[in-house]
């Protein structure tokens, strides 16, 4: 059935959202032509999720049970996204990138069954102990799913109510990968949300350049387009920032999510297009908020941003600026989307909200609701630290303004202490867009035996003019108090690369560019 708004499908889990767009929606295409299995309708997503369910009870892996794999973003991916959990197992993606170690840690602790991969796409193919699926003709694979009939346990079976349905492995800002045990209810209730809030419609069409082996490609671009009916594509990553442009009038993209930092790269590549206008909305976050940035941006292509924030643990976006007529508030994440109660505080019993004045001081921001993770794989201590009493402590600093705007201010542990004043590099960063010659700067710390910390401001020069440093101080000077100001400038040709390193996720690296910012001072 449909929601009132009449744009959604409503559905308590993933295998009956299935059978429900299979009914509803027919020989629409979910992919218009994707590279590897050309068009899919959604009768044929419904075919082969039965399929696969098929084959799964053929290899003697339970309901419950963990099924991983590893693919970059392709059709096939995100088929696997919808249709494991729709099976009634456990989803564990996994990042290509993963060295055979990492990989090999994470099928242990998630206790995987099954994984299924394509050995193009995976460092490692050797996986003792495990049932390997190894898929290297896409189409064929998909082909022959199809072609099984329906599954044993149809829609409204003992099987039909929500459960877990994935493990997100994520690294956060350092260490070991966390494994972030994810609902269904988690999952839907979060698409469903970002449905309403963006008002999204059957017309649509969905561009994922983002991982689907996270959420970041899962939510907007997948499940929230099953909900509404509409189209998607999925392209690999690195292939699909590199050309954005080109897949964008490919697909005739609608929505797409990408992390604020590329803002940046379109714009200072000189084969970026002056106008684009089939996009209703570009979703941002990942780091800080530059207004600066967005208003170019927006300026120079005609694309409307959309900020968002959200984690891993929170499903994905727990805030997104509304399409509603609410003043805008450039440089924050938005209002908090309806599946998400979102506070300021230090405790659970000190929580404010953002009509309390006090939820305009700086503070951490906690989230709750149904989109909360459940737990971490293996790891009570931790998930006990980071849930406390049904709220999820983020880690991020941040405050409200009067109209329920989010402002997020940094990683409570990037704080760097100058002098004994605490500054967060985030506040620096978000004045890039007012530095003349600047197309992105990273700010580090580096020891200092009489400040503690020095700034360093690290920068990419722009194609289109030199940095004009003096004039970089003027503009700090003017806006930031003087502990804030970096101390020195170093350009990311001194430290040998061209662009700035990114983790997997495509968040930057910025433990390897600190480290790399001092090798460089000690060797001045």
């Amino acid at each position: 059935m449909r929601a009132k708004n009449g744009r959604m499908l409503q559905a308590n889990s993933f295998r009956q959202l299935l059978a429900i767009a299979g009914e509803q929606y027919g020989e629409k295409p979910f992919f218009v032509d994707d590279e590897l299995l050309g068009r899919v309708s959604y009768r044929d997503v419904l075919r082969f999720s039965q399929g696969l369910e098929q084959q799964l009870d053929a290899l003697g892996v339970p309901p419950g049970a963990a099924v991983a794999s590893i693919f970059h973003n392709c059709g096939l991916a995100a088929l696997l996204f919808v249709s494991v959990i729709a099976t009634r197992r456990l989803y564990v993606p996994l990042n290509p990138a993963s060295s055979p170690g990492e990989l090999e840690d994470m099928l242990r602790r998630s206790d995987s069954k099954v994984l299924f991969l394509d050995p193009t796409h995976s460092r490692s193919n050797h996986f003792p102990g495990l049932i390997a699926v190894r898929v290297q003709d896409h189409r064929e694979y998909f082909l022959e799913r199809c072609r099984c009939g329906p599954a044993a346990n149809a829609p409204g079976s003992e099987y039909d109510h929500a459960f877990a349905g994935e493990i997100v492995f994520t690294s956060g800002s350092t260490g070991r990968p966390k494994g972030v045990v994810l609902s269904e209810r988690n999952l839907l209730a979060n698409a469903s949300a970002l449905v309403d809030a963006c008002q999204m419609s059957p017309e649509d069409r969905f561009l994922t350049v983002c991982p689907l082996f996270h959420n970041s490609g899962q939510i907007l671009t997948t499940l929230a387009c099953v909900l509404t009916g509409g189209s998607t594509a999925a392209i690999r990553s690195d292939i699909g920032m590199l050309h954005f442009w080109h897949y964008l009038n490919k697909h005739r993209g609608h929505w797409c999510l990408v992390m604020t930092s590329f803002l940046a790269l379109l714009l200072a590549r000189k084969d970026s297009p002056a106008g684009w206008h089939s996009m209703r909305g570009l979703l941002t976050g990942g780091s800080a908020i530059d207004a600066g940035l967005i208003h170019q941006f927006e300026s120079r292509f005609g694309i409307p941003v959309r900020t968002v924030y959200g984690l891993t643990e929170s499903s994905s976006i727990a805030t997104c600026e509304h399409l509603d007529p609410a003043p805008r508030a450039l440089g924050s994440s938005g209002r908090a989307l309806a599946c998400s109660d979102v506070r300021i505080g230090s405790e659970p019993s000190a929580l404010y909200t953002w009509d309390q004045p006090e939820a305009r001081e700086h503070g951490e921001i906690w989230i709750g609701g149904p989109t909360i993770f459940d737990r971490y794989v293996g790891d009570t201590e931790l998930t006990q630290f980071r849930i406390r009493d049904g709220w999820l402590r983020t880690g991020d600093l941040g405050y409200f303004d009067s109209t329920g705007n989010l402002f997020v201010v940094d990683r409570i542990d990037s704080m760097l202490i100058v002098g004994g004043e605490n500054v967060y590099p985030a506040e620096i960063e978000r004045l890039c867009a007012l530095l003349p010659g600047a197309a992105q700067i990273v700010v580090v710390g580096a020891d200092h035996p009489i400040w503690g910390k020095e700034l360093i401001l690290v920068y990419k020069a722009s194609e289109q003019s030199p940095p004009l440093l003096k004039a970089w101080h003027q503009v700090f000077a003017e806006e930031l108090a003087a502990f804030k100001i970096p101390q020195k400038y170093v350009g990311l040709q001194q430290l040998g690369l061209a662009e700035f390193p990114r983790k997997e996720n495509g968040k930057l690296d910025r433990p390897r560019i600190t480290a790399l910012v001092r090798d460089f001072i000690s060797k001045q």
